[in-house]
């Protein structure tokens, strides 16, 4: 039997859009993938088809047309099947279905805040409570912006046509997000298959965003930096595959062709004279490839601290404060970081929810006197975890502070 959840990761988005091309509307494609998939897991027990995305393709697109002639009570279909595909020619450009999903969610009419969840459920089938817990906002709420969000899809046919030059630059920010959100998802799982074809695909889905966003410095910043981060995969994990923290990882087993190529975009970028979000991040994932391999020009990690409190002005993400964290903490020591954490988490209470959280504040308390608080933060990091990768890796970290 195969693995159905990761086929449906890796599918999800292409079958969405190949239903959405064809004219059907969101929720009855959603509904069409829902019976695909429920009937694989029967019929699959025996025998996976060969060709698995074109079985449930088929399976899906049958009971959507089904579905639509009994809603439309056994009325036929206005066009055959070979007529409702979208031109290739005005797609031409699109070498992968899943972007013209990204261009259908970030529709004016669509409200800003719900487009990347969005994006991320219909691009990944994630449930309204995976995204709820990346954003660390409730799950009733959310679920109940994205039915509204689909419910004007299908009320104002919103189709995933093709936007001109200026349309597509103002909603590039948008998919920019979601891109990044897809590569987030598996970044913490650097050694199954699933997460590598994943990052892959972002790290495609980015490349074309450039060829079709030459001029966007923030396009070309989030491309560098997922290839710094993919720079590094193999490393983030030892041979037996327990988990590798950036400061004890091997930097002979990153992938310099990815810098390499990184940095380039890097370089393009930054010449524009209008640093974002990305480009920060690239630029601070850059100065940890400096200081690791001792190329380039020397780094401080106080230049890595201001680069981080330029990216709290733009961005101020939770990741973001933890990042400045780490680096205050080389700067100024392990005590007074835990006194900025401590600040952080009395600003924002929902913090001490949030994993990394937990795993910066075991990393700066085992650098300190406080071995109890140490173990505290240690086991508190593996309840919040669910990646087998970092479970390992705080099991240890706590087998070796009780012995």
């Amino acid at each position: 039997m195969n693995d159905l959840g990761s086929t449906f990761r890796r599918s999800y988005g292409k079958l969405l859009a190949s239903l959405i091309a064809k004219g059907f509307d969101t929720m009855s494609a959603e509904d069409a993938i829902s019976w695909a998939f429920q009937q694989a897991a029967e019929k699959w027990k025996s025998q996976v088809p060969q060709n698995e995305e074109a079985w449930l393709n088929t399976v899906a697109y049958r009971y959507a047309v089904d579905s639509t002639r009994k809603d439309r009570r056994n009325e036929p279909l206005p066009v055959q099947e070979e007529s409702m595909a979208i031109a290739p020619e005005e797609y031409e450009e699109f070498k992968d279905e899943r972007l013209r999903l990204f261009i259908l969610c970030t529709h004016p009419a669509i409200d800003i805040s719900v487009q990347t969840p969005l994006m991320l459920q219909m691009l990944l089938g994630l449930t309204a409570d995976e995204i709820a817990q990346l954003y660390l906002v409730p799950a009733p709420q959310l679920s109940q912006r994205l039915v509204r969000a689909k419910t004007k899809i299908k009320a104002a046919g919103i189709l995933p046509t093709l936007p001109d030059a200026e349309s597509l630059g103002s909603r590039v920010a948008t998919i920019r997000d979601a891109i990044y959100g897809l590569y987030g998802l598996v970044w913490e799982d650097s050694r199954s298959v699933e997460s590598y074809l994943a990052a892959r695909e972002a790290v495609e889905l980015a490349e074309i965003l450039v060829q079709l966003t030459p001029e966007d410095p923030e396009t070309r910043g989030l491309l560098a930096l997922m290839l710094f981060c993919e720079s590094r995969r193999e490393a983030r994990t030892d041979e037996l595959g327990a988990y590798v923290p950036l400061q004890s990882q091997d930097s002979g087993r990153w992938a310099i062709e990815k810098i390499e190529a990184a940095e380039q975009h890097l370089r393009i970028c930054l010449q524009s004279g209008r640093p974002g979000r990305y480009q920060l991040e690239a630029a601070i994932q850059s100065a940890h490839a400096s200081l690791a391999f001792g190329t380039g020009p020397k780094v401080d990690p106080r230049q890595i601290l201001q680069l981080y409190d330029g990216l709290i002005q733009v961005a101020p993400t939770v990741s973001a404060h933890l990042g400045r964290i780490a680096v205050f903490a080389k700067v100024h020591g392990p005590e007074v970081a835990l006194a900025e954490l401590q600040s952080l988490a009395a600003s924002n209470p929902q913090v001490s929810a949030h994993q990394p959280f937990h795993a910066l504040k075991f990393e700066l308390l085992s650098n300190t006197d406080d071995q109890p608080g140490a173990l505290a933060a240690a086991r508190q990091a593996l309840a919040l975890s669910d990646s087998p990768v970092i479970q390992r890796y705080f099991v240890e970290r706590i087998a070796g502070l009780e012995g």
